[in-house]
């Protein structure tokens, strides 16, 4: 689980970084999110890279930080803040 971890806290932290990249390499095809604040489901890798666009457009300056996470049975939770 503690890879599984590694991945959600690059995927959390790494695009505000200006690493874009490590979307395609983290979140599978199939991926589904919900933000109530959304319509739609956000879908695959894509439509995740202009959710987090959308965000960092609106607040270039901004940095998002993990500060814990409890991974089990497969789920990884993930407490952060964004300044």
């Amino acid at each position: 689980m503690a890879d599984a971890k590694l991945r959600v806290q690059r995927l959390f932290e790494e695009p505000w970084r200006g690493n874009w990249d490590v979307i395609d390499e983290v979140v599978a095809a199939g991926y589904v999110g919900y933000d109530s604040g959304q319509a739609e489901p956000i879908r695959g890798p894509q439509g995740l890279r202009e959710y987090f666009r959308a965000y960092s457009d609106a607040f270039p300056d901004a940095r998002l930080t993990v500060h814990e996470q409890v991974a089990e049975a497969g789920k990884v939770a993930t407490r952060w803040s964004a300044l």
